[in-house]
């Protein structure tokens, strides 16, 4: 184009406004009034038609878009490793919220590979972690979509920048400098624009903080140095780039594409100009009108209606109008500060975009950018986090009151490169469930009211305890996702229900970790403080061991299995308040938490003791029994009380029978007789009285379950008569649990009681292998060299599991010796294995740092405090990535198992399936590099796999006989790159 005029650019400013609406110019007269039938055609339904002036829908036959009823930001739905959170979390936080349209689901805002393996080896981890790949977006959208196929997934796409070194969508490859330089605006190629590219550019990167130094020069301005440029939206190469963007969304699954100030350039050139008319304003304006209708005939192509938003900002233009889909606003900065809307500016911007784009749909979010003074910085840095629920519910109701749809802001938002309130004290992103603003409950509350679910459930959901029978179908779902009583619904997956028709149930989304206070400054604020530590590890349970009142006599940390009262928390570890607190911040990062329950034994002067609750016999009917069976019974004074004992080892530490006289009666202690005097579970007494606790603490401080410590029948049948199962006493406190907090579990120490199964009532109950599995297996087997890999998996086939429950998986506990200790070479290998084959891991606090010291030394009242303080970060690191691995992918925790080794070094290799899931692990516990064989004959020839746990890939060339090398006491896990 010829240069004819030369204008001055004084206050650049003008150049920097993003969104404005235009004044000082008289706009014509638009088409629009709805005059006749056909004005309507920018309503997205068929069979719009003129009403009163008005462009209206048919009933029943709006478009998907129109038909939203709540709209969420969840930015990007792919990065859950930065906070723990699962695609099945996200996927749940969604039908939570009965989202209808998940807006700006994935921000293309950085060059976007199609896997994390194609960018320099520095990134590929960071890649994972945010998730930010397109193959993380196809994997989302596919989850996401099994469970909620009608959603309407929207991709979001930005045309105010392009990268130095970009990626083209097209080429599938690198784009650089200067073919992207040649793609930025220079203004001077438009008649009476008289400004350098160079110039232009750097004013335009200061103005939004892409230069940080406001007082640079901008004629030392260098593109080559710089990482991104203003793009020109008529320039055909660009367009090509922009659509490319769009279309491979689509490809992989997106809905509705949202471009970020798509009409930003035709805003500048009308600045500059002062004109409207002017050929630059009108050119940026229809190349920006053309991106829309090839985003358009690209979804058609595919047989798909893509529906296409951006900002509201083309109201402004005296053109014919875009064909947009929908369109976005934002309250101002201000706004969001004084929690205040101005009502004429609102009513006049609404009208606006009425009278020029007819009725489709309008959201309005908190927006949000690089810098601080932005709607989504006031929001979450200005307003405490009661304000922040308080503005929600004025926002959305304000923009209801005017047919615009308030976008809740569930997830995403950069919240300034100055903030200091943080989500989860890391991401700089806003999430609604972080503990730091809390607002997902009344979010929740606002979604449940506007999808038309509140009128008769009383707060939107069924009370806990409610009969729900009353409620309509779709609400009879509690705000954690667990289906009240007396709710039917038609599918059963749609919640976890009371009772779980399969083992899948929560206990399996992640890893149990054990822990005490004395771990942690015995306190609870010190275990506290390093929730998010844990939850940030990948832990999904946490399981404390006992906090109760113990006997006033006994001290330290070996006695805390000594409970005096149920009913009383140990003042040395805190307060009721901050036990509750505890709790809470555990809940908050997503995490239930387990109470240890001691039904085994208890101690003299305890409430069961002093309610006759411990199992006793005469003294008379003590010595006829003995001499039926040929007992010799010894007699010895203790500290002046009379013990009777029987068949017991040097130190008399475990006995076949043990017992103390008082009165002429033998109260009987447990076969272990350091842990007490054995309860008598089928009194009626203590029936109720751990009933009544067990619902206690559900009801009082909200935990999810207890852990059953040693559950295991502890009379001398030869002694005692009848029947003395637990099964009575945990199945009535069960039932009362559930009754308090539906999908309550119990983990039972043990494989199952009495040499019987446990009761499928308690079908949630999961059981622990300690013995068996690690001494048994591990240690005698695998360090030995007596195992294999099939003999591994047809052990675990072979498990004596009852009723489908699982098994916790693990090597250390606070009965066992720290695996650090013992054999610390073995603390990645095993934690491979443990966490690859069917059950659920657990870890004791500490493990995940290689600490050494045990909870039992020589005495049995050690402090095993473990030194934070000295990490072992590298650990920590692999513990994080392997728990990652486990629990994003369904194969792992739910598949079957079946063995894959087949000659060569002695690993252990097995596949797991679930559906169309397959996951290959190999596991070295020898100490040197292992070369092995496996029998992948299930695969085709040419398959790659990827190597998650290191991030290597192999070919299989033959499929029967492949040979894997993996290095000294490492694993591989792999996965068919078709399923990554």
């Amino acid at each position: 184009m010829t240069k004819k005029i030369l204008i001055t650019i004084g206050i650049f400013g003008l150049i920097i406004a993003a969104i404005v609406l235009f004044v000082g110019f008289q706009k014509p007269e638009k088409p629009w009034g709805c005059k006749m039938d056909e004005d309507c055609k920018n309503v997205r339904c068929v069979g719009a038609f003129c009403d009163n002036g008005k462009c209206k829908c048919p009933p029943g036959e709006t478009g998907n878009i129109s038909q939203v009823k709540v709209a969420s930001v969840y930015e990007r739905l792919t990065d859950g490793k930065t906070i723990n959170r699962s695609l099945d979390d996200v996927t749940n936080i969604l039908k939570e919220t009965k989202t209808d349209f998940v807006f700006r689901g994935f921000w293309r805002f950085r060059p976007c590979p199609d896997k994390c393996s194609q960018f320099p080896p520095n990134l590929v981890q960071q890649c994972e972690e945010h998730g930010y790949s397109y193959e993380h977006l196809k994997d989302a959208i596919q989850e996401i979509k099994k469970d909620n196929p009608d959603i309407i997934i929207s991709g979001a796409i930005g045309a105010q920048y392009i990268w130095k070194t970009d990626w083209d969508p097209d080429t599938n490859q690198e784009i650089v400098y200067p073919q992207t330089w040649d793609m930025a605006l220079d203004l001077s190629d438009w008649e009476g624009i008289s400004i350098s590219k160079e110039l232009f550019q750097c004013r335009f990167a200061k103005s939004l903080w892409w230069i940080a130094d406001e007082d640079f020069d901008c004629s030392k301005y260098n593109p080559e140095k710089q990482e991104k440029y203003l793009p020109d939206i008529t320039n055909h190469e660009y367009q090509r780039f922009l659509v490319g963007l769009a279309k491979k969304q689509i490809d992989l699954g997106a809905d509705a594409i949202w471009v970020d100030l798509l009409y930003k350039q035709a805003i500048i050139m009308m600045q500059v100009t002062r004109d409207p008319n002017h050929p630059a304003v009108k050119d940026a304006f229809e190349a920006s009108s053309k991106i829309v209708d090839d985003i358009h005939r690209y979804g058609e192509s595919r047989g798909k209606k893509i529906y296409v938003g951006t900002w509201s900002s083309c109201v402004i233009f005296p053109y014919i109008q875009s064909d947009l889909d929908f369109v976005t606003v934002t309250p101002s900065y201000g706004e969001v500060s004084s929690m205040e809307f101005d009502n004429a500016k609102w009513g006049n911007r609404i009208k606006d975009i009425r009278d020029n784009l007819g009725v489709i749909p309008i959201f309005a979010f908190i927006d949000y950018a690089m810098m601080d003074k932005t709607p989504m910085g006031a929001f979450s840095q200005e307003l405490s986090p009661e304000d922040q629920r308080k503005f929600l519910e004025i926002a959305d109701e304000f923009f209801q009151e005017r047919g615009v749809n308030f976008v809740y802001p569930v997830h995403g938002g950069y919240m300034g490169k100055n903030a200091r309130i943080l989500s989860f004290g890391r991401p700089g992103y806003y999430d609604s469930l972080a503990p730091e603003f809390e607002t997902y409950k009344t979010i929740k509350e606002l979604a449940l009211k506007k999808a038309g679910e509140e009128s008769n459930c009383g707060n939107n959901v069924c009370e806990s305890g409610e009969d729900g029978s009353n409620c309509p179908q779709d609400c009879c779902v509690s705000g954690d996702g667990i289906c009240r009583e007396g709710c039917i619904l038609e599918n059963d997956d749609d919640c976890e229900t009371v009772k779980p028709s399969t083992p899948f149930g929560w206990l399996y989304e992640g890893p149990i970790y054990e822990t005490h206070l004395y771990y942690h400054n015995g306190t609870f604020k010190g275990l506290t403080e390093r929730i998010p530590g844990i939850a940030d590890l990948g832990v999904k349970t946490i399981y404390l061991m006992p906090i109760f009142g113990q006997l006033p006599r006994e001290k330290g940390f070996g006695y805390i299995y000594h409970t005096y009262d149920y009913y009383t928390i140990n003042s040395v570890y805190g307060t009721s308040k901050e036990l509750k607190e505890l709790i809470d911040t555990a809940h908050k990062y997503s995490m239930k938490v387990l109470f240890d329950l001691v039904t085994c034994c208890t101690w003299e002067g305890s409430y069961i003791w002093n309610q006759d609750g411990v199992h006793s016999i005469s003294l008379s009917k003590l010595q006829e029994r003995a001499d039926v069976l040929g007992w010799t019974l010894e007699y010895e004074i203790i500290r002046g009380d009379m013990w009777i004992f029987y068949g017991c080892n040097a130190d008399k530490s475990r006995c076949e029978f043990a017992g103390m006289v008082v009165d002429d009666v033998v109260m009987l202690r447990h076969q272990r007789v350091h842990w007490g005097f054995a309860i008598d579970k089928t009194d009626p007494a203590v029936i109720d009285y751990f009933t009544e606790a067990a619902k206690y603490y559900a009801e009082e401080y909200d935990i999810d379950g207890w852990r059953l410590d040693a559950p295991s029948n502890n009379w001398n049948p030869d002694i005692i008569d009848g029947d003395h199962s637990i099964q009575q006493l945990l199945r009535s406190a069960k039932e009362a649990m559930v009754e308090i907090k539906p999908g309550a579990i119990f983990l039972g120490e043990g494989a199952y009681i009495s040499d019987s199964p446990l009761d499928p009532v308690l079908d949630e109950m999961c059981e622990v292998s300690y013995g068996r599995f690690f001494n048994d297996y591990i240690f005698q087997q695998v360090l030995r060299g007596l195992g294999n890999s099939e003999e591994l998996v047809m052990f675990l086939k072979d498990e004596n599991i009852w009723y489908d429950r699982t098994r916790t998986r693990y090597v250390e506990t606070h009965d066992t010796p720290r695996i650090n200790k013992k054999a610390p070479q073995l603390n990645k290998p095993s934690l491979v294995l443990l966490s690859t084959i069917p059950g659920v891991p657990m870890i004791q606090a500490g493990q995940e740092i290689g600490a050494t010291n045990p909870w039992f030394t020589e005495s049995p009242i050690s402090n095993p405090q473990v030194d934070w303080t000295n990490e072992d970060y590298e650990l920590r690191d692999f513990y994080k990535k392997v728990f990652e691995i486990r629990n994003n992918n369904n194969a792992i925790k739910y598949g079957s198992i079946e063995n894959v080794w087949k000659s060569g070094d002695n690993t252990y290799a097995y596949l797991r399936e679930y559906g169309n899931e397959r996951v290959i692990v190999v596991v070295n516990f020898l100490d040197r590099e292992a070369s092995s064989y496996l029998d992948l004959s299930f695969l085709d020839k040419g398959t790659v796999l990827y190597d998650e746990l290191n991030d290597e890939k192999f070919t299989v060339t033959n499929p029967e006989n492949f040979r894997i090398f993996i290095p000294a006491y490492g694993s591989r896990i792999l996965f068919l790159t078709a399923n990554k």
